[in-house]
């Protein structure tokens, strides 16, 4: 399950936002609604989640000889 941690610097009020559970552009896209609530962070870092590929089990099925 996704999961969004927000930690807040109370010396500055910068705001770090992590996002975890969630591969791939889909990050960014969460992010960025995030982002619309809360007001844009000042940098961006991804994470090794971002970069990660979903795995997709194909199967392939051929027809049998006779």
């Amino acid at each position: 399950m996704p999961e969004i941690e927000f930690t807040i610097n109370n010396d500055t009020g910068g705001m770090e936002m992590r996002i975890d559970g969630v591969q791939g552009p889909a990050c960014s896209e969460i992010a960025d609604k995030v982002k619309e609530v809360m007001g844009a962070s000042t940098t961006e870092q991804k994470t090794a989640d971002y970069y990660a590929r979903p795995h997709i089990n194909r199967q392939v099925q051929g027809k049998g000889r006779s």
